[in-house]
């Protein structure tokens, strides 16, 4: 019992330090930090205010600030004033932007084909089921 447990437990260790690398060159190829990856496939949904996709990603308002001005600098999102509230201001993708989130979002989904190949039958019915 303990000899499986640490068996499975190495093994999961082994899969999340192969996670952690995958995502590292993915961001290293596509120069884009795991969470600025999130905010853009954030905002390929809808436009959100800088609170709102604070909440999203995880992070304190500060943080996204920095995190929005840095796409914005590099032309992947812009600000627009808010419809219903002029007090609002909501950011959303540039045509950049999208660009760059629907070639992001394809690796990952071929990364992710890729690592489901590995598991059994019965885990990949799990994983699809959950």
């Amino acid at each position: 019992m303990k000899k499986d447990l640490a068996i499975e437990l190495i093994r999961s260790m082994q899969l999340v330090q192969r996670h952690v690398r995958q995502q590292l060159a993915l961001e290293k190829r596509h120069g884009f930090s795991m969470s600025q990856i999130r905010i853009l496939s954030v905002l390929s949904e809808q436009s959100y205010s800088l609170s709102d996709l604070a909440d999203f990603v995880g992070v304190d308002v500060t943080s996204m600030s920095r995190m929005i001005k840095v796409l914005e600098k590099r032309g992947f999102v812009s600000r627009r004033t808010g419809v219903k509230d002029r007090r609002r201001v909501d950011f959303e993708l540039t045509a950049k932007g999208i660009k760059a989130h629907l070639k992001v979002s394809e690796e990952v989904r071929e990364e992710l084909r890729q690592q489901l190949k590995i598991l059994s039958h019965s885990e990949a019915e799990q994983m699809e089921s959950s």
